[in-house]
């Protein structure tokens, strides 16, 4: 297998050889490899890892090397190369790197090498590999390397892609074999996420950036960039890019740990209806070494969730992503384009009524507790929902952050163990403190250093105690903004005391007792849509502005018709209200059971989403299990 050429940029001290060769061989004199000041080792371009996956018995690996002149200086050094190969033992199995009689590795002259293939690669036309000459560069060969049986522009493409999502420098792909002829020869891989945005793929809500910074016990910062993408127009079986979706940690544009739609779903977030199309990326690049020992596994997938640090990070990025209004604007949004066309059957509701009545705790979850008669709505019970962002055009450098008062200073009461937000006016983009070039910096000096978030004109920070902090003590930060243009600096003054948090009032078990008997009737939270026939009968949401639950059935269902032909036209209606209300107090039940077990409170969603699956398996049977088994109980006397 063939590694295109990488222009290398390193120390101009290094001309030797074996100094070009080192970084690519893991060693360094006096050093070790996360040392290397050299885009394969502390820049995080490449390694070792790939060895094993070269042949079965000796691994063999080829490195042919030469520095540009303008980095080493001079002309006159050469082309380095070496082989690096293993040596099987089952003592002391070992790596080595072939060198010349005088220990040093072996050189091939300074005049240009033909190392690449031609720059033109034409439609269905094999290139060759090793037909352009450069006069510098880096050449990787791998043999017998263990590649999918594909062309590389596909496959291998998309498997790249999963992890080099914004690269340092784009990656081209080249297929070079001539048993994989295709239309498609080469490919360049770069910065998958601008081009989501070119071919707007994101909502309009979050085209200019969702920022959010993330404070750490460290005295480090983690940018994190938020992104919600328009529902997918790919049909069912059709392929979805997995980086698209979960939170994803990068260094250097590459992928490092990752975490599932879970993260954003979860009670912690409750973001769920745009889990599904929600992709959250922290730049973990200018963090230190212990930091990332602290936060990922070796195996580059996995965070190390059981660290503290770990822990820090993921509780201050949720309370950053739960309070952000324009993602709970969109999560809202989405909700209500899902169920748009749902209808209420009030007949079937009305005889559910009853079930709810003799049952407050299940009420609570599916219905309104109202007095006197049934309303069709169900009180607020998850708060105010944010309004439309309106549209925001901010400038490239900020000329100001103020409160709306105009001052630059704030005192505040924070809770306890808890947060206080407060926020400043600017004129700056969204993605002031998260793009690449001309970062924007904000950095506190005192007792505590708040995470923050910038969008459409106010930079909203949240401010957290120490945990050593008591009732009382009287707390001062300074945040210091700027950038690489010399913006400001912008100075914030922030004085915090500590005060009592304030604890809900647990309910006296006769008051609730002596309420329940006054109690009206609650209304279920059933409605009806035409979905797809190859969507499930049953869907359990919970509706974002009341928080309640809400069972959405699909009329189109492939079970429902399935139970329709089973049974003579004259039973229709009879049909379709017991499969309709069967399912949903199969539903109602389980939850029931469901909600005072560990996982309901880990993972809401996903637990009603398990039992909308099982619901949906016994659609089959509930019509006739209650239409024929009543006709067949045994006669009285």
């Amino acid at each position: 297998m063939y590694l295109d050429v990488r222009q290398r940029r390193g120390s101009a001290s290094r001309k030797l050889p074996e100094d070009v060769l080192f970084p690519h061989l893991g060693i360094r004199r006096g050093s070790y490899k996360g040392a290397i000041n050299f885009v394969q080792g502390r820049f995080n371009m490449g390694g070792t890892g790939v060895l094993p996956f070269c042949g079965e018995k000796r691994k063999i690996q080829l490195i042919v090397s030469r520095a540009p002149d303008d980095v080493v200086g001079t002309k006159g050094h050469e082309w380095a190369y070496t082989i690096i190969c293993f040596f099987p033992s089952a003592k002391d199995p070992s790596w080595r790197y072939m060198v010349g009689p005088d220990g040093q590795v072996l050189t091939a002259g300074s005049g240009p090498l033909k190392l690449v293939p031609l720059k033109a690669v034409k439609s269905g036309v094999i290139c060759k590999p090793l037909e352009r000459a450069v006069p510098s560069g880096t050449l990787v060969k791998m043999y017998d390397f263990k590649a999918p049986r594909s062309n590389v522009c596909g496959e291998l493409y998309k498997k790249l892609g999963e992890y080099l999502i914004q690269p340092a420098i784009p990656l081209r792909i080249i297929e070079c074999r001539k048993d994989y002829q295709a239309n498609v020869m080469g490919v360049t891989l770069w910065d998958r996420l601008g081009a989501l945005l070119k071919n707007n793929e994101l909502e309009d809500e979050c085209r200019d950036g969702i920022g959010v910074t993330v404070e750490l016990s460290t005295g480090e910062q983690v940018p994190a960039e938020v992104r919600v993408f328009r529902l997918s127009t790919k049909k069912k079986g059709e392929d979805v890019d997995e980086f698209r979706v979960g939170l994803r940690a990068l260094i250097n544009g590459q992928s490092h740990a990752k975490r599932g739609p879970e993260f954003v779903r979860a009670k912690g977030v409750g973001l769920e209806h745009i889990a599904g199309s929600m992709l959250v990326t922290l730049d973990c690049t200018r963090l230190c070494q212990q930091s990332r020992n602290d936060l990922f596994m070796a195996n580059r997938e996995t965070f190390r969730s059981e660290s503290a640090l770990c822990e820090e990070l993921f509780k201050e990025l949720k309370e950053q992503l739960r309070g952000h209004d324009a993602l709970k604007y969109l999560n809202h949004k989405r909700y209500e384009e899902k169920v748009k066309t749902a209808v209420d059957d009030e007949d079937g509701i009305k005889a559910m009524e009853d079930l709810l009545a003799e049952d407050p705790e299940l009420a609570e979850l599916f219905g309104g507790k109202e007095s006197g008669a049934t309303s069709s709505h169900a009180p607020t019970a998850g708060g105010s929902l944010p309004a439309k962002p309106e549209q925001f055009k901010g400038a490239q450098f900020p000329s100001f952050f103020r409160r709306a008062d105009g001052s630059t200073s704030v005192e505040m009461e924070v809770p306890r163990g808890g947060i206080a937000r407060v926020a400043f006016h600017t004129d700056v983009r969204n993605n002031y403190f998260t793009r690449k070039t001309n970062r924007g910096t904000c950095k506190f000096k005192g007792d505590f250093a708040p995470s923050h978030h910038l969008y459409n004109g106010r930079l909203t920070l949240a401010c957290r105690p120490p945990a050593t902090a008591v009732v009382g003590t009287q707390l001062a930060t300074e945040a210091t903004i700027t950038d690489p243009k010399g913006s400001g600096p912008f100075t914030l003054m922030l004085a915090a005391s500590v005060v009592a948090p304030k604890h809900k009032k647990q309910p006296d078990p006769r008051e609730k007792k002596e309420k329940k008997s006054k109690r009206g009737p609650s209304r279920p939270r059933i409605r009806e849509r035409d979905g797809d026939p190859t969507e499930p009968p049953i869907e359990i949401n919970r509706e974002p502005k009341t928080n309640l639950l809400e069972i959405i059935i699909n009329r189109k269902a492939a079970a429902l018709e399935h139970a329709k032909a089973k049974r003579p036209s004259a039973e229709e209606a009879a049909v379709e209200f017991v499969f309709k209300y069967g399912l949903a107090l199969l539903a109602m039940s389980m939850i029931d059971r469901a909600r005072e077990t560990e996982k309901w409170d880990e993972d809401e969603p996903d637990c009603r989403k398990e039992i909308g699956q099982t619901v949906s398996d016994l659609s089959r049977v509930i019509v006739p299990l209650c239409l024929n088994l009543p006709q067949k109980l045994p006669k009285a006397g």
